[in-house]
């Protein structure tokens, strides 16, 4: 008698579930959109935080061997950061997304303790008015050299592009400081332009399709030729994307200097969290049908 009770209930409760809307959460779904898979590297706050990690992963380098505990959780914390940043990115929802933010700002406040602690246990000096610019690091132009590694241009034989290339050399320049987020995808070409133009522009808004007949990537191609150019991933080092950071000495670091990346990063992350809550909110009002 029970088992059958059990059984009536059981198939009650799946019959309900089915029917209702549960198995299908349009917020879940379609909440958020992306077109470009590293779009998180237009964020500035994902490149404070890469910078971050660097500075910290080079200072807990010249920690001495008894603090190897220390030196993994904040090595650990400052990983986070950048981390959660780009897992979020690509989450569904913007729901999940802001959640992943959170984990990264949990994590910012972290270092910001253990760089306390260094300061506190003499590891790590304090020279009040030092500062990012004081040692020549530009947050803007930082955040710009990691924009324009993404997916650079390349002929398929020919050189890697150089970080700073004259536009009609042979090694083409990384693609432009505002280029859109789908600047990978090019649009296609106008009714009025020709297939298949012999000397397109690099930067044409409207760059010539490959002729049917040609093959897809020409071996011997120049990058401004018909033939698509093959896109280069190949992984350059932060020294290479941002030269200043070649000159940089840990000796440089300040408690000051840490502080100044961390606030800043911290305050960026909250205007994102404060627009993705906006975001959030005007798409639940949408499909609600309520105009803002």
């Amino acid at each position: 008698m029970d088992d059958t009770i059990s059984q009536q209930l059981a198939e009650k409760t799946m019959k309900e579930l089915s029917s209702s809307n549960l198995f299908y959460n349009p917020l879940k779904s379609t909440s958020r959109s992306w077109t470009d898979p590293e779009g998180y590297k237009y964020l500035v706050p994902w490149s404070n935080a890469v910078l971050l990690r660097f500075f910290v992963r080079r200072f807990t380098e010249s920690l001495p061997k008894s603090e190897y505990r220390r030196k993994s959780q904040v090595d650990d914390a400052a990983r986070s950061v950048v981390r959660n940043i780009e897992e979020g990115f690509k989450r569904t929802t913007t729901g999940e997304y802001l959640q992943f933010v959170g984990y990264s700002q949990g994590s910012l406040e972290e270092v910001k303790g253990d760089i306390r602690e260094l300061a506190e246990d003499k590891f790590l000096s304090s020279k009040p008015g030092s500062s990012l610019m004081g040692i020549g690091i530009n947050l803007g132009d930082f955040n710009k050299g990691l924009r324009e590694n993404k997916g650079n241009l390349k002929d398929s034989k020919g050189p890697l592009p150089s970080f700073k290339s004259p536009l009609n050399s042979s090694n083409p320049p990384l693609p432009s400081y505002n280029s859109p987020l789908n600047s990978f995808k090019p649009p296609l070409p106008s009714s009025n332009a020709p297939l298949n133009s012999s000397n397109p522009p690099l930067n044409s808004s409207n760059p010539p399709l490959p002729s049917s007949n040609a093959p897809l990537i020409s071996s011997n191609s120049p990058l401004n030729s018909s033939n698509p150019p093959l896109r280069d991933f190949t992984y350059r080092p932060l020294t290479v994307l941002y030269p200043p950071l070649s000159n940089f000495k840990v000796s440089d670091l300040t408690y000051e200097i840490f502080i100044e990346l961390i606030n800043k990063t911290d305050w960026l992350l909250r205007q994102l969290v404060q627009s993705l809550e906006r975001k959030l909110r005007d798409y639940k009002l949408q499909l609600g049908g309520i105009r803002k």
